[in-house]
């Protein structure tokens, strides 16, 4: 349905979901959000009206759960992509403002974490990919969806344009794994605070 749309067009995405849920049921519409790192951080003001439609990130997600009649909130936040290596704060706040806004609408909480990495010379560490995971779902996540982009836009990827699983492959399986082991003890849980 959309990537990172701006809150102007919540009310058509809002329309247009409900449309495809009518004509076809068995489709999931799937609709991602802007990270908190959309805005300027020292002046969400006006800087982030530009971007996100909303003068802040929690107007930008309470304006998604007025209009879009889904039962999750989406959102990506690649936390180690240089040069912005200040982000880790923001993404705290980013998992509280949308686990809060998720526990008071009786939406999911999804996550798209980092795989790939900006520099060739620094690819991700199992430990990066375990992090940004657990520290999710710490936050009530119960959907990970990583972002495997392909060559050409990321460094370091998980599998190449001829089909070849490169290092990063076995770092994100076993981390995967990880999650299926707790998977089902962990979904019988529920956040109920931040």
């Amino acid at each position: 349905t959309g990537d990172e749309p701006s809150a102007i067009d919540f009310p058509h995405l809002g329309k247009m979901v409900a449309r495809e849920k009518e004509l076809l049921p068995e489709i999931l519409p799937y609709l991602n959000l802007f990270p908190s790192y959309a805005t300027v951080y020292e002046d969400e003001g006006a800087s982030a009206k530009s971007q996100l439609g909303t003068r802040s990130y929690k107007e930008y997600i309470d304006s998604y759960c007025e209009h879009i009649p889904l039962d999750y909130i989406s959102f990506g936040f690649y936390v180690y992509a240089p040069p912005d290596e200040h982000l880790l704060p923001h993404l705290y706040k980013n998992y509280q403002i949308v686990a809060d806004a998720c526990r008071a609408t009786n939406r999911d909480f999804w996550f798209t974490p980092q795989v790939n990495s900006r520099r060739k010379d620094d690819p991700m560490s199992v430990a990066k990919l375990r992090f940004q995971a657990f520290s999710a779902m710490a936050f009530g996540a119960v959907e990970i969806t990583w972002a495997c982009w392909t060559m050409g836009w990321w460094e370091n990827v998980v599998m190449t344009t001829n089909g070849v699983l490169t290092a990063q492959y076995p770092k994100l399986k076993t981390v995967n794994a990880e999650i299926r082991t707790l998977a089902e003890h962990y979904m019988k849980l529920r956040n109920v605070a931040t």
